[in-house]
């Protein structure tokens, strides 16, 4: 399925905003799960890319993987889109966003290890392992491979200033025209619904409303610092 956006050269431009650290939150891994050995092998796929913003690792990830998706466009700054309409043939309500950079300081593959009985993957060399936004992108992977209707978003160059989704929100803001939520995967642990990044960005009602939904015990974080969502927040209620 085609983007059927009349795109238009109106811009907006957003003002600087500050952000807070988050405070770092350790969990226990949680001694019932039973991992699913695929699920572990396509997360090991993705993070066996470096993937600085730019760079021939985060090229080779993108052309590898995220354009063999059917449907995948490219907007005018390289970010990847992807609309699953509603059963009915209607736009969805809701947008996913994640983003494929990395903060790696060299680019190209690396080698992890594999430890499936601990359902942890590792690596020795000193330099990240890029589950940040590796593990956001595999989020988005499985809800597409289940054709879960949504807006979906693969920014560019979020580590280096959220250029890709100011990008989107200056040059395509109509593109949100039918968005009511967007759902941004990019943050350590597993509880989270994050309400501020650095100012509101979700009420805790929306927050408790979907905690309640997904049933899995998540619960409102206001300690947030930044992804891209930020940069939708006057185009997406």
């Amino acid at each position: 399925m085609r983007l059927t956006y009349k795109w238009n050269k109106k811009t907006t431009t957003l003002p600087f905003k500050t952000f807070k650290t988050p405070e770092l939150v350790v969990r226990p891994i949680d001694p019932t799960y039973k991992p699913n050995p695929e699920y572990l092998n396509d997360l090991r796929q993705i993070l066996k890319y470096k993937r600085p913003a730019g760079s021939e690792g985060e090229e080779m990830f993108i052309a590898e993987i995220i354009d063999t998706i059917p449907g995948v466009q490219k907007d005018g700054f390289g970010n990847r889109i992807l609309e699953i309409p509603m059963p009915d043939g209607t736009q969805s309500t809701t947008s996913f966003s994640c983003h494929t950079d990395t903060v790696h300081q060299t680019t190209g593959k690396q080698k992890l290890i594999c430890d499936t009985k601990n359902r942890m993957l590792s690596k020795n060399d000193g330099e990240c392992l890029g589950a940040d936004d590796g593990a956001g992108c595999f989020i988005l992977f499985k809800l597409i491979e289940h054709k879960v209707p949504g807006l979906y978003l693969f920014h560019r160059e979020e580590e280096i200033g959220g250029n890709g989704s100011t990008y989107l929100a200056e040059h395509h803001p109509e593109m949100f025209d039918n968005i009511d939520r967007m759902l941004a995967f990019d943050r350590k642990g597993t509880k989270d619904i994050i309400t501020e990044q650095g100012y509101e960005c979700a009420s805790d009602q929306f927050a408790y409303h979907l905690a309640d939904k997904l049933k899995m015990e998540h619960c409102p974080d206001p300690t947030g610092s930044f992804t891209d969502s930020a940069n939708y927040t006057h185009l997406v209620g």
